[in-house]
């Protein structure tokens, strides 16, 4: 572990907000404190460079940071009972950390609170179900819409999805990080549309090796994601073979549909797989209407990745 770990902690400075400074992933930051091992992109003087720098903003003196990058010898030598010269003589010398009372006209920065990185996954033991009476693992996927557990982030998530699948909203991405229960709230979606008897077509293109090129898998195009709506718009219709007649084809299906009091409701999952052409064209999909009414609407569910694609700039 590198020293650095020691001097965060010693001034109270978080790795998130380290990382934030010098534009490294926060997990990249981790990696590099624990191992010594630094990120394959950029440059590793131009990385400690920014670091001081951060660091010196954030308080910190420079004799502590002139052994920053260097190993924490104290780790083992605690370990043994003994203690590290070097160790004790930079805690010695370690000014205190800004005070939480800021100066007169100075604003105060609350400090942040280092969170755990993500665990194992953690299971009842035997003993806890024959304990309790627990036949069944608590924390294994839904069954059914009733066992879904939704936070207030997570019912206005739910609730931005059933106005995209009514039609009340014609484009929605939804973005978190795997496990988020994205896809949960999809099949709760589809759970809850089928119990209401609404009639929304739900069109879900596979997604099955997408990738945002063809050098890491098979990239998802406008054709294929035609095709999928003609399937479920029209299935005993044959798709056309020229792009201009399938796309008449899909218009016309679409309208036949709509005229009939359906809605229909694209759903991409793993949407941060799309390549950037991909994303650009279900703006054309949208743009598909029938006089003034919107055949279709959106919803994109994806990780992180997905905002950095649809990011304006």
């Amino acid at each position: 572990m590198l020293i650095l770990g020691s001097i965060l902690n010693d001034y109270g400075i978080s790795q998130a907000r380290l990382a934030r400074e010098v534009s490294i992933s926060r997990a990249a930051l981790n990696v590099l404190i624990k191992t010594g091992q630094y990120p394959k992109q950029g440059s590793e003087y131009a990385l400690k460079s920014a670091i001081c720098d951060a660091l010196r903003a954030a308080g910190v003196v420079d004799r502590d940071l002139v052994e920053a990058f260097f190993k924490d010898d104290a780790q083992e030598d605690c370990a043994s009972g003994k203690s590290s010269e070097r160790a004790n003589t930079r805690t010695a010398n370690v000014t205190t950390p800004r005070s939480s009372a800021a100066p007169s006209g100075a604003t105060s920065q609350p400090m942040e609170v280092e969170s755990e990185m993500l665990l194992r996954k953690q299971t009842l033991s035997e003993a806890a179900r024959r304990k309790f009476a627990i036949f069944r693992d608590p924390f294994d996927e839904p069954q059914q819409a009733s066992e879904v557990f939704l936070s207030r982030a997570g019912r206005v998530v739910r609730e931005a999805m059933w106005q995209t699948a009514i039609g009340n909203t014609n484009f929605l991405a939804v973005v978190g990080e795997s496990g988020a229960g994205k896809s949960t709230l999809r099949e709760e979606l589809a759970e809850r549309l089928r119990a209401e008897s609404r009639a929304v077509v739900l069109i879900a293109p596979y997604v099955l090796g997408m990738e945002e090129n063809d050098k890491k898998g098979r990239c998802l195009r406008s054709d294929h994601i035609a095709e999928a709506i003609l399937h479920a718009v029209a299935g005993s219709d044959t798709p056309k073979r020229s792009p201009e007649a399938r796309f008449r084809q899909l218009h016309e299906a679409l309208i036949a549909s709509s005229r009939m009091g359906m809605q229909h409701l694209l759903v991409i999952e793993e949407a941060h797989g799309l390549a950037l052409p991909t994303l650009k064209h279900l703006k054309r999909f949208l743009e598909l209407k029938d006089g003034m009414r919107r055949l279709i609407s959106v919803l994109l569910l994806g990780q992180p990745e997905l905002r950095e694609k649809m990011d304006e700039r």
